[in-house]
């Protein structure tokens, strides 16, 4: 159950006609609450020895996951930063109606 919550989460912020900032708090929150155990879940169901290393070494493994997860979320979300109209072009692709260097 508690490994839902991140799909509830989304499910909500998809479906939800209208911007309910107290349910995506909530929600939010849950889901901050429950990540150290959905962390611990997934790395025993993917059989990794993770739990067997020392502490030291889990906090650089988690460290390394996070800077990797959060690098991803600003090229993401920044791209326009990191992507160019002429990248598409160079690509083959149609260039973005909006697209404006």
């Amino acid at each position: 159950m508690i490994l839902a919550l991140p799909f509830v989460y989304l499910a909500a912020g998809i479906t939800l006609l209208t911007d309910s900032t107290a349910v995506s708090t909530v929600l939010g929150a849950l889901v901050l609450m429950t990540f150290p155990y959905t962390v611990w879940v997934a790395a025993r169901l993917m059989g990794f020895e993770f739990l067997r290393l020392a502490r030291s070494q889990q906090l650089v493994a988690v460290a390394v996951v996070a800077l990797v997860g959060l690098l991803g979320w600003y090229v993401g979300g920044y791209n326009d930063r990191f992507v160019t109209c002429r990248d598409f072009i160079r690509m083959g692709e149609v260039e973005p109606t909006n697209c404006a260097d």
